[in-house]
């Protein structure tokens, strides 16, 4: 029991940091003064286009796997975060 609802509470972290983060972080540098609601939904649709596009870049180059895909978009994640700190 104590398993799954350790499984559970990775995978929502796990969702969140893939769904949320970088978009967060993009729409936090693009721009500057919108509202929370706004904020969360682009965050949402700005993720899932990176990821998105993280995925076809590492598909054209042949390097698809579950590795890849979680190192560069913790990457991507870290560059955004790195250029949002700085200009802050």
């Amino acid at each position: 029991m104590c398993v799954v609802i350790k499984m559970i509470i990775f995978d929502i972290i796990g969702l969140v940091l893939l769904v949320v983060v970088p978009g967060y972080f993009l729409v936090s540098i693009l721009f500057k003064k919108i509202d929370l609601l706004e904020k969360i939904a682009l965050s949402v649709a700005f993720s899932l286009s990176i990821n998105i596009l993280i995925g076809l870049v590492l598909g054209f180059l042949k390097m698809f796997n579950k590795t890849n895909l979680w190192i560069s978009s913790l990457v991507v994640t870290g560059l955004l975060f790195l250029v949002y700190y700085l200009k802050k």
